[in-house]
């Protein structure tokens, strides 16, 4: 199963494993169409959208032939959703039959029309690309500001002087801070 977040080091390994284990199945999931395209030239067998419930659902169908049955799998995920979803949170999927609905009977279940989804999947995608795109990367100990300041971008897409307004606004009211102030380590205490 790949599930490499690059498209390249995705595809590298792919192929790696394609060269050298020829009878094996490959599964993967895929940021964007090109890198689905390719996956499928190197013969994977199932592709999945980079999403939560896309990895569910890769997940399930790659326990499926190592012999794990259905209500097995559905456990699983069960469990994966009980330790990183409150229950009770609704859960939008893009409304594929095979997601299990015992693993979801503790969360609030909605299935999306093609349209919802669709713009679901291109905000991820664009988040993602400008991520990947633009800051080649993030740390993990950054990625809540690389997130805020992403929100900030997005909410204001349609007016971009409204967002120089705010940032001018943020700015403009808050004194200035000194070169000695600003590279200053951060208290922890």
């Amino acid at each position: 199963m790949l599930a490499i977040g690059d498209v390249e080091a995705s595809l590298c390994k792919a192929e790696t494993v394609r060269r050298h284990f020829p009878h094996v199945k490959l599964f993967g999931r895929a940021g964007n169409r090109f890198h689905a395209y390719r996956l499928m030239d190197l013969g994977a067998g199932l592709i999945e959208r980079e999403t939560f419930l896309g990895f569910l659902k890769l997940a399930k169908n790659v326990l499926k032939p190592l012999g794990i049955q259905a209500w097995e799998a559905a456990q699983t995920i069960g469990r994966f959703l009980t330790e990183n979803v409150e229950v009770g949170t609704m859960i939008k999927t893009d409304g594929w039959r095979g997601y299990s609905q015992t693993a979801l009977s503790a969360y609030r279940h909605e299935a999306a029309s093609g349209q919802a989804a669709r713009h679901i999947h291109r905000a991820f995608g664009n988040l993602k690309t400008w991520l990947l795109g633009t800051h080649h990367g993030v740390d993990p100990k950054y990625l809540a500001h690389y997130l805020d300041e992403y929100v900030f971008r997005f909410n204001r897409r349609s007016t971009p002087m409204a967002a120089f307004q705010t940032l001018l606004g943020l700015t403009g009211a808050r004194p200035p801070l000194g070169y000695r102030k600003l590279i200053e380590p951060v208290s922890k205490g």
